[in-house]
């Protein structure tokens, strides 16, 4: 019927697909997630929130105040902040701006952004770290951008009044993070009132 030479193809074929399978079945494993939720900050719609905010794993707490920090501050801060704004890449679209929420908003839980504060700042606020040095050289305007539409939707959801959005440095913070080609006036000008 078949030629033993066919035969032999034949079962080599059979136990190397199987085998190839097997090791595909034991390698499945979970695939790498990102950090954090990666959506593009300013949407064309100036109107809509950024649904970054309300993407949680639990109810949204009340938070009652906003610090924003500076990825030069170090990667603890950078890694306890519940936001980051970063003027990298996203999607594979260079140049497009990022904004991202961590494992931290999205338990909802408090974290250490505030170093040797009193609890209540890292129990209380809300960590945003703006990525980028500015002690030469302010925000690009996207994300300038970025950072006001998220801040916004910040004080909009949780009526966090402008008084209680400080930089870093405004309280008490090592150094004058977020440095000083940032433009604190007109910050403190373009927050929701």
């Amino acid at each position: 019927m078949f030629e033993p030479r066919t035969v032999k193809t034949l079962t080599a074929l059979f136990f190397a697909m199987t085998g190839g399978a097997l090791v595909l079945m034991l390698m499945d494993v979970e695939p790498i997630q990102p950090p954090g939720t990666y959506l593009t900050a300013v949407a064309a719609n100036e109107e809509a929130q950024l649904p970054v905010i309300s993407q949680t794993d639990v109810p949204l707490r009340t938070w009652r105040s906003i610090v924003v920090h500076t990825s030069v501050e170090g990667r603890a801060v950078v890694a306890n902040c519940h936001f980051v704004v970063d003027a990298g890449s996203s999607g594979g679209e260079a140049g497009a701006l990022a904004v991202s929420s961590t494992a931290h908003w999205a338990q909802q839980r408090a974290s250490a952004h505030v170093p040797g504060r009193g609890s209540d700042w890292n129990t209380e606020s809300i960590g945003v770290c703006l990525m980028g040095d500015f002690a030469r050289r302010r925000p690009s305007d996207v994300q300038w951008q970025a950072l006001m539409k998220l801040l916004t939707d910040l004080q909009q959801q949780f009526e966090i009044p402008s008084s209680r959005v400080y930089l870093y440095r405004d309280i008490g913070g090592r150094g004058d993070s977020p440095g000083g080609a940032f433009p604190a006036a007109e910050f403190n000008e373009q927050l929701l009132r």
